[in-house]
């Protein structure tokens, strides 16, 4: 069994460059290609790259199928739990379940970010919902300690 990515990379250097350098920036990046471009392949190499806990590989789902917030919660290993009432500002426009699904990702989320930078890395990220992209934004924002690092890997969203 290998750690690193099955398929080998040829060319691509500028962007792999890039894809280095923003392991140690405070920067959200997206690369966006269209299908077959080798994205995942990218997003491979990345995660080969990174040391196991401070890397959070998320697959966004087709028309936000499944749970809120399931890509997370499955990345995290989290349940979908949501007892135990929390309230905050951000609060306002999420129901109550998905507004704690919400609470315990971003807590878990900054829990890890108190040991070490997190990155999240996610492939297919033209399929997150508003609220998904909003969780990576407070994400960034609220973690204590070291950064969150985000990194989206996304087909062009005006379908081509």
């Amino acid at each position: 069994m290998t750690n690193g990515p099955t398929t080998q990379i040829i060319g691509r250097h500028a962007e792999r460059a890039r894809l280095r350098s923003w392991t140690d920036a405070r920067d959200a990046l997206v690369v966006i290609g269209g299908p077959g471009s080798g994205k995942t392949t990218l997003a491979d190499e990345v995660c080969a790259g990174l040391p196991a806990p401070s890397t959070i590989r998320v697959s966004g789902r087709p028309h936000g199928a499944g749970e809120p917030f399931g890509p997370f919660l499955d990345a995290l290993g989290l349940a979908a739990e949501t007892d135990g009432p929390r309230r905050s500002p951000l609060s306002a426009p999420l129901p109550d379940a998905r507004y704690r699904l919400h609470e315990r990702v971003l807590d878990e989320l900054s829990r890890r970010a108190a040991r070490c930078a997190q990155h999240v890395v996610v492939d297919d990220a033209q399929w997150l919902t508003d609220v998904e992209v909003g969780l990576l934004a407070a994400a960034k924002r609220l973690a204590a300690g070291h950064p969150v690092r985000v990194l989206l890997f996304s087909r062009p969203l005006d379908g081509a």
